[in-house]
C-alpha cells in the first residue's frame, strides 16, 4: 500500500502577492520617516556647528590679552578658526546638509587655501590667504596709511569705494629676514559671490617666485598661477571660483559691544557675510528655488539655524528673521 506524505502548506501566489504589497506599504510608510529623522539630525549637527563657533568667538572677543579684541565680517573664518582644534575647524564651518549639496571634495573655503612658493623647481613654503605679518587685507575699511605700504599711489577713495563683498591680499613673499616688506609681491582679489562661492582673481605679480594654490594638505588646485588666462583648474592663470562656508555673519559684527544680546550673529546662508542691516543690504528673492523657498533655508519646515550674539542656537523660519518684514531688523539685526 503505497502512503503519500502530505504536502507541507505553503503560500499561494495571491498570498504571495500580497504580502509583498504589504512590506512594499510599509517601506513606502518608513522611509519618509527615515528622511525625516536624518534630516533632523543634520540639522541638529548643525546647530552644534554654529554653537561652537560662538565659542570660539566668544573667546576671540573675551581675550584677557587683547581687551580691544574684535571681529570684522571680512575674514571671520580665519579669525574664528584660530581657536579651534586644527582637525575640527575646517568642518564647523560646513553645514552637513550643505555638504550633501556641494561635496567637499569638490569646493573649498579661502581658509582652507594656501599660495605654493616656488623658485624655479624649488619649493620654499606656504603663504596662508589671511591678513598676518606678512600678508595685508584691504577693503572698503582701510585706512590711507595702511594702504600706503603696498603702494604710496593707492587711492583711498578707491578703496573706500569697494563693495562690502570684495577685498585684497597683498603678500611679503621675501620671509628670510624679514623681507623687504613692501607687501607687493602677489596680489589676489577676493569676491564673495551671490551663488555662495568665492572667486579668486590673480591680479599681479611682481616676484621672482612662481605660485600654486593649493590646499594646506598639499591637493593643488590652481597650478603655476599667472595674471590673466583661462580659469580652469591645472592651468596656468586666470580665475578660480572656490565654495564659501555655509554660514553668514552679521555684517555689522563689529559693532557688538562685549555684553549679551539676542541680536543675529551667525546664520544658515548663502554667503559668509550677510548684509541685511547695511546700507546695501543682500537681495534674498535672487536666493530661490523653484518653489519659491530660499536655498539656506535648508532644515525641515524650511527652517534656518541662527546663533545669536548671547549664545542662543534657534531654529527659525524666513518669516521670522525676514529684513522685509516690520520689525525684524531692530530687533534682530542692528546692533
Amino acid at each position: 500500500m503505497n502512503i503519500r506524505k502530505p504536502r507541507s502548506p505553503g503560500f499561494s501566489i495571491i498570498e504571495l502577492m500580497i504580502v509583498i504589497a504589504i512590506i512594499v506599504i510599509l517601506i513606502g510608510m518608513l522611509v519618509p520617516s527615515l528622511g525625516l529623522s536624518k534630516a533632523a539630525a543634520r540639522a541638529t549637527e548643525c546647530g552644534a556647528h554654529l554653537h561652537n563657533l560662538h565659542i570660539a568667538y566668544s573667546t576671540h572677543v573675551t581675550d584677557p590679552d587683547d581687551k580691544s579684541a574684535q571681529i570684522g565680517a571680512f575674514g571671520w573664518q580665519l579669525t574664528l578658526g584660530q581657536h579651534m582644534e586644527d582637525d575640527t575647524g575646517g568642518q564647523m564651518f560646513k553645514c552637513p546638509e550643505h555638504e550633501r549639496e556641494i561635496p567637499f571634495a569638490n569646493s573649498y573655503q579661502v581658509g582652507d587655501l594656501v599660495l605654493q612658493v616656488f623658485s624655479g623647481a624649488n619649493y620654499l613654503y606656504d603663504m596662508e590667504l589671511a591678513a598676518n605679518q606678512w600678508t595685508l587685507l584691504i577693503n572698503n575699511q582701510s585706512s590711507a596709511a595702511t594702504l600706503a605700504i603696498p603702494n604710496p599711489d593707492l587711492d583711498p577713495a578707491w578703496a573706500a569705494a569697494l563693495p562690502n563683498n570684495v577685498y585684497y591680499l597683498y603678500f611679503e613673499d621675501i620671509r628670510p629676514g624679514g623681507g623687504d616688506q613692501d607687501f607687493h609681491d602677489v596680489v589676489l582679489k577676493i569676491e564673495e559671490l551671490t551663488n555662495g562661492q568665492v572667486e579668486i582673481t590673480y591680479v599681479e605679480d611682481a616676484a621672482g617666485y612662481t605660485f600654486n594654490l593649493a590646499t594646506k594638505s598639499g591637493e593643488i588646485i590652481w597650478e603655476n598661477m599667472d595674471a590673466g588666462g583661462s580659469s580652469q583648474p591645472g592651468s596656468t592663470g586666470g580665475d578660480f571660483e572656490v565654495a564659501a562656508g555655509s554660514y553668514g555673519i552679521n555684517s555689522r559684527v563689529d559693532e557688538f559691544e562685549k555684553k549679551l544680546t539676542s541680536r543675529i550673529l551667525l546664520l544658515d546662508y548663502q554667503q559668509s557675510i550677510a548684509n541685511i542691516a547695511s546700507t546695501v543690504p543682500d537681495d534674498w528673492d535672487q536666493w530661490l528655488d523653484g518653489q519659491g523657498v530660499h536655498t539656506f533655508a535648508r532644515h525641515p519646515g524650511n527652517t534656518v539655524n541662527v546663533v545669536m550674539k548671547n549664545g542662543g542656537v534657534k531654529r527659525m523660519t524666513i518669516p521670522e528673521i525676514d529684513p522685509d518684514i516690520a520689525g525684524n531688523i531692530e530687533q534682530l539685526w542692528e546692533p
